[in-house]
């Protein structure tokens, strides 16, 4: 009897969402997104414009972060696993060079942390829960004040 086979399941799983960050995320290729996830993934978290329903979707949200981010690099801290759930702790950074979401290209570098939770089945991801912190990198984009910043000054222009 193998006493290592869940040992063995938790490294193969968390061996191939590296993988996933690697070969798809850091490496700007969606059209890997097939090896990775089922057909009818889930994320419970798709950004505006896309329904976060099917692999396809999946692809062309990253083909619309890639256009805003072309530089970005996701750097995988550290993981946990519980069954076929896979926690992962994300640093996240890059640069604002290409308009997208209706927002122009600011030109401005972000770095934030982001956590992913991801369901696997027959060794793919099928459904995604995710959170980054949006505020701190809207505010890096300069499209937001910094949370905790003090108000600005009213538009003198505005009238009353």
């Amino acid at each position: 009897m193998n006493n290592n086979s869940g040992n063995d399941k938790t490294t193969a799983t968390k061996a191939k969402v590296q993988r996933f960050y690697d070969e798809v995320i850091n490496a700007h290729n969606p059209a890997m997104v097939d090896s990775f996830c089922t057909a009818d993934f889930t994320n419970h978290n798709a950004s505006p414009g896309h329904a976060g329903k099917g692999a396809e979707d999946l692809k062309a949200e990253f083909k619309d972060f890639f256009t805003m981010f072309p530089d970005v690099h996701m750097n995988v801290n550290g993981m946990a696993t519980s069954g076929d759930t896979v926690m992962v702790w994300i640093t996240m950074s890059g640069t604002n060079s290409g308009a997208g979401q209706g927002m122009p290209a600011t030109n401005k570098p972000f770095n934030v942390m982001a956590t992913d939770v991801l369901v696997m089945k027959d060794g793919k991801a099928s459904d995604r829960w995710g959170y980054n912190e949006e505020m701190k990198m809207m505010a890096q984009l300069g499209l937001m004040p910094t949370p905790g910043a003090p108000p600005s000054a009213p538009d003198a222009s505005v009238k009353k």
